[in-house]
């Protein structure tokens, strides 16, 4: 399944199934990939690691390749922390932050007024 951000929705039994899935996972711990690509449609940068949930709002993504860099939210802010540059930056939590997958996971967010959904 695939999320984009966008404005349209249908409720299909996908779409049940990912709200279902939102509504009742406590806690997660996952690997992941995130490959950004360009306009061009061609892959520009892969980062990899690990992401960890706890619900309600607290998230964390720990960036280990090519770059350090954690991401932390806990009630309604989000630390971003950059270990090259030993900086730290925080954020509230909120519509500010887009339609990212971390603010879908919080909770925080409405699924059917900020992606479009689409199984493949």
């Amino acid at each position: 399944m695939l999320l984009f951000a966008g404005l349209s929705y249908a409720e299909d039994k996908p779409v049940r199934q990912l709200k279902a899935f939102l509504k009742n996972t406590k806690s997660l711990t996952a690997d992941f990939k995130q490959v950004l690509i360009n306009e061009a449609g061609n892959p520009t940068q892969t980062s990899y690691g690990v992401f960890y949930l706890q619900r309600p709002g607290k998230f964390r993504w720990d960036y280990l390749k090519p770059f350090q860099q954690q991401i932390v939210s806990t009630t309604g802010k989000v630390w971003f922390y950059d270990t090259d540059l030993e900086q730290v930056t925080v954020k509230k939590l909120d519509e500010s932050m887009g339609s990212t997958p971390a603010l879908l996971l919080s909770g925080q967010v409405s699924l059917e007024d900020n992606y479009t959904m689409e199984q493949q």
